[in-house]
């Protein structure tokens, strides 16, 4: 069993799974996609008999006994890494609690995105993304208690998003910055303005390049994902998943006061986020420094959190929560808050001092090793003494430092001296 059928049942052993190939092809030679494998499995290690019917009817099916879910497994082969939609009727015998398609592409935060479906919905789609022209999606169903019967799924389709009516791809000029929307969702009026956008984050997306220490995430293309309602604002990784019903609102906003949403999102993939191919060198806070070079950004093109003067780092250090850290009490936004005004007393224009220290710790640290927070918080603040000149740990209150000593351990306590 490979890594991936391991993640499908979360790790729990699949017994009884029949793989068998299924030579379906869909849509024409143009956009050929082909479904090569289906295996099913049970969360309780009962048996599971998978099999599949007549090519011509696009078509696979489970029966299954005593178990209160079943994931199937689809692979596909595709031929291009672009998104494609997912798209399949299902049928069971019993009515199911829930469903949901998993991409299991997505290295993190499937279970925050799976697509979720009422029980009476036959027809279910999503959004998935290819690694290597391949497609892995799971299909689960999730039943009150334990039950037996039967699964169908038919007129399986896996279509490029680019060939979709329902869905659109909004692309920068120079194809960096992606974002996919459901064509009903948006005017032709609010997708210009989203084209318009992805300019921007264009721009944007470029200088967070430069600022880390021209180091690219996911073969450096920005994915943002639109086609989700998710239970937060977003979520960073690849692609971007963001609540599109708050896009529509953003966008009768103006731009310079609420993009730095989006910016903070595609500021954790310069960070080392799973599948970035960036080492975790420096990161031993991800809001921290999500905030802290959506402030570089936010600066260099006069962006701000309100309808005000305040810009970049100006703005956040008055709409912040202020100093936390002088109460004994650690939080992401309370140590930013105190870094910026630490830097800002040793070395006003402090950026170029920060963007040497993010491109000396990828040469500095093995990316093909893990590392631990308080690892990374001493390879960042030495780093960091190096270019100042000036220790900045060292004015620390008390107060800060216990605060700081309590959330990353002791062994960075010699930092402070």
């Amino acid at each position: 069993m490979n890594k991936r059928s391991k993640l499908i049942v979360c790790g729990i052993a699949v017994i009884a799974v029949l793989c068998m190939a299924l030579p379906v092809f869909f849509h024409g030679t143009s956009n050929e996609c082909k479904i090569t494998g289906v295996l099913a499995a049970d969360s309780r290690n009962h048996s599971v008999d998978t099999y599949t019917v007549e090519q011509d009817k696009k078509k696979c099916s489970v029966s299954f006994s005593d178990t209160a879910v079943i994931d199937t497994a689809f692979t596909a082969e595709v031929p291009t890494d672009e998104p494609y939609i997912i798209e399949l009727t299902v049928r069971d015998s019993q009515l199911p609690e829930y469903r949901e398609i998993k991409d299991e592409n997505v290295a993190m935060n499937t279970a925050q995105t799976a697509a979720k479906y009422n029980a009476d919905d036959s027809v279910m789609k999503r959004v998935v993304y290819p690694q290597n022209r391949q497609l892995h999606f799971s299909v689960t169903m999730q039943y009150k208690e334990n039950v037996s019967g039967f699964i169908g799924y038919s007129s399986i389709k896996v279509i490029p998003v680019s060939k979709s009516k329902e869905y659109k791809l909004v692309t920068s000029p120079d194809k960096t910055v992606e974002f996919i929307i459901k064509s009903d969702d948006f005017s032709k009026e609010e997708t210009d303005k989203l084209s318009e956008w992805s300019e921007d984050l264009q721009l944007y997306r470029q200088q967070l390049y430069q600022l880390t220490g021209e180091r690219q995430p996911y073969d450096g293309k920005t994915i943002f994902d639109f086609t989700e309602q998710i239970d937060y604002y977003g979520l960073a990784g690849n692609p971007i998943f963001m609540n599109s019903t708050n896009l529509t609102k953003d966008l009768s906003t103006d731009k310079s006061v609420c993009i730095w949403k989006y910016i903070h999102e595609m500021s954790h993939t310069f960070d080392g986020i799973e599948g970035s191919h960036i080492g975790n060198t420096w990161n031993f806070d991800s809001e921290l420094f999500a905030n802290l070079k959506m402030l570089y950004v936010m600066e260099n093109n006069g962006l701000s959190f309100q309808d005000s003067s305040e810009k970049g780092a100006d703005a956040y250090l008055k709409y912040s929560a202020g100093n936390t850290l002088k109460n004994g009490i650690y939080s992401s936004d309370g140590f930013l808050y105190l870094l910026i005004c630490r830097l800002r007393e040793v070395q006003p224009d402090y950026w170029n001092s920060l963007q040497a220290v993010f491109s000396n710790a990828h040469d500095s640290f093995n990316e093909t090793e893990s590392s631990t927070a308080p690892e990374r918080f001493i390879n960042f603040f030495s780093l960091l003494h190096q270019e100042l000149g000036v220790n900045i740990l060292s004015a620390f209150s008390d107060a800060e430092k216990k605060a700081v000593i309590n959330k990353y351990g002791n062994e960075i306590t010699y930092l402070f001296d």
